[in-house]
């Protein structure tokens, strides 16, 4: 695996419920900060700098993490097709 695999853990899960409008869809999960075998990596963008880029380009958030804070956090958009796409921080 390169290095640029490595900066990105990517997840897909099955179909759940957050919120009704949401029971048959999937979940993409992206965590941010962690290599491919859950290790912390050395850098990496913060989830909130994430979340205000995306909010910047216009993008809806479903959930938001709370700017205020540092460390593990996560926010929540929806592609095209009503996916949910979990941004998650775990360092």
């Amino acid at each position: 695996m390169c290095d640029a695999q490595r900066k990105r853990s990517v997840q897909f899960y099955p179909p759940f419920a957050h919120g009704a409008h949401h029971a048959t869809r999937s979940i993409l999960n992206q965590f941010g900060g962690w290599d491919s075998n859950a290790q912390a990596l050395p850098q990496f963008t913060d989830v909130r700098e994430l979340q205000r880029q995306f909010k910047s380009q216009g993008v809806a958030l479903v959930t938001e993490a709370d700017e205020s804070t540092t460390g593990p956090a996560s926010f929540i958009v929806l592609d095209p097709d009503g996916n949910s796409i979990l941004i998650d921080q775990h360092v």
